[in-house]
């Protein structure tokens, strides 16, 4: 699923592809066992409706597995504690505020540390989460691996798998 038609339009050459809008999602309740989403949420101004719509389309005991940067990776962190801009924060059309000034970012809307997006999913119906980091900066390879392994909350990007075990209408009922 893609919102940007010429990106689509790419897309469409290589793989089956929908126009949409992920507020919205184009699909029956109930449809799907698995929903993947990576490296979007970051980039939705309504979060919620988002969640929403993923509990709708998910069958009871479905899977949503969500990619987004995190919030407090080990790179943000020194950025922080240096009076400097996360890198995952966006606060304009290029970086500012960091050692990547003036590189063109991709629009993110919001920064989710690990605790806050567990919290939201299981807002929204969700439990039985699990979460994983990948990528750990400045570190390479195996090194970034083992380093993620052991303090997932310190990587670049949260991984997170979450099953769905209440329809949202039972969510607003507790």
């Amino acid at each position: 699923m893609e919102i940007n038609r010429g990106v689509a339009r790419e897309a469409k050459k290589k793989i089956d592809i929908i126009i949409a809008d992920a507020r919205s999602l184009p699909f029956r309740k109930n449809d799907f066992d698995i929903v993947i989403s990576n490296q979007l949420i970051e980039h939705i101004i309504d979060v919620d409706s988002f969640l929403i719509e993923i509990n709708r389309v998910l069958k009871n005991k479905g899977f949503v597995i969500i990619s987004t940067p995190n919030l407090c990776a080990l790179h943000n962190r020194i950025l922080i504690f240096l009076g400097m801009q996360p890198t995952c924060l966006h606060v304009s059309k290029v970086q500012v505020g960091n050692f990547l000034k003036g590189v063109e970012t991709s629009g993110h809307m919001h920064a989710f540390s690990p605790s806050a997006l567990k919290d939201l999913l299981n807002l929204y119906g969700f439990h039985n989460i699990k979460t994983l980091g990948t990528g750990m900066y400045p570190f390479k390879g195996f090194s970034s691996k083992i380093l993620c392994e052991l303090f997932p909350n310190l990587a670049v990007y949260i991984l997170i798998k979450a099953e769905k075990v209440l329809e949202f209408a039972e969510v607003i009922k507790h």
